[in-house]
C-alpha cells in the first residue's frame, strides 16, 4: 500500500505460548502500554527528515477468535497492530494546492 512505512503485529504472550512461538516479545513501550491499557495511540512524527503518522491499535478477541485461540477469553488482547504511514505525499499535494489557490486568487 502506497505510503505504508511499517506494519507490524506484536503477538500477545498468550498467543506466543499457545503456538510455541519462540520469537522475541515486543520491547516497544507504546505497544506494551497498549497491551496493558487496551487504548490505541495515534502519534504524529514530524521532524526534518520525515512526516509520519503512527497508529497503534489493540486486536481484541471476539467470540469468533476464541474458536482458534482457546487459551484466550473474549476481550483479551491477542495482538497489537503497529502501522506507520508516510504523510510526505499528502503534504506535497497540500502545498501544491495552496500554491495553486494562491496563484489563482492573485490573478
Amino acid at each position: 500500500i502506497k505510503g505504508v512505512q511499517n506494519l507490524t503485529i506484536a503477538r500477545s504472550k498468550g498467543l506466543m505460548e499457545m503456538y510455541g512461538d519462540a520469537g522475541p516479545y515486543t520491547k516497544d513501550q507504546k505497544v506494551l502500554e497498549t497491551f496493558d491499557t487496551k487504548k490505541e495511540h495515534i502519534i504524529e512524527i514530524d521532524d526534518d527528515k520525515e512526516h509520519n503518522l503512527r497508529m497503534i491499535k489493540p486486536m481484541i478477541a471476539t467470540p469468533e477468535c476464541i474458536m482458534c485461540h482457546v487459551n484466550q477469553k473474549e476481550g483479551d488482547i491477542v495482538g497489537v497492530m503497529d502501522l506507520t504511514f508516510s504523510l510526505q505525499d499528502s503534504d506535497k499535494r497540500l502545498v501544491d494546492l495552496v500554491v495553486s489557490i494562491s496563484t489563482t486568487s492573485l490573478i
